[in-house]
């Protein structure tokens, strides 16, 4: 029998992948592409960021603010990726320059994308990284960090968050 947590998260995690199937497909129907566009990336990063934002609002009102951003970095990896992604990161590293990498060896919320080929599989699951970028963004804004996210993969489900600092 499934917990109340299991069942929230599946429900999360289809309605998760409708709402970004359904994003491209409308836009793929206005515009006759299925190529990924910098108007549909936006769109979707704008969607992640405005819910990163909002969550980081609400999830740290009542913590102190942080003040340095590798405590920023941290409290993401740790305090945050739990809440959203149910783990902490598997990996954090920095050149303490300003750029951050954040590995996830299982991230979840592509943990069940299949496609025909490889390519294809990881064609669609950058497509499905791009909300996340957003979110990492919406919350290290509303924490005081101005950067630049962006995902790669390594073999899916395993992918890499590289964050630099403005």
């Amino acid at each position: 029998m499934a917990t109340h947590k299991e069942v929230a998260e599946s429900s999360f995690l289809q309605l998760y992948g409708e709402a970004v199937r359904s994003m491209v497909e409308r836009y793929a129907s206005s515009t006759g592409t299925t190529e990924l566009t910098d108007d549909l990336t936006a769109k979707l990063e704008a969607f992640g960021y405005d819910v990163g934002y909002r969550f980081v609002e609400r999830f740290s009102r009542d913590r102190p603010r942080l003040l340095e951003p590798l405590d920023i970095i941290k409290f993401i990896c740790k305090d945050f990726w739990i809440h959203i992604f149910k783990k902490q990161i598997d990996k954090l590293q920095t050149n303490h320059r300003g750029v951050f990498v954040l590995q996830d060896f299982n991230f979840r919320w592509i943990h069940s994308l299949s496609a025909d080929s490889d390519d294809e599989s990881k064609k669609q699951a950058l497509i499905f990284l791009i909300f996340p970028c957003g979110v990492l963004r919406g919350a290290l804004a509303n924490l005081g960090l101005l950067a630049i996210v962006n995902a790669d993969l390594n073999a899916v489900p395993g992918c890499v968050f590289n964050i630099k600092i403005r």
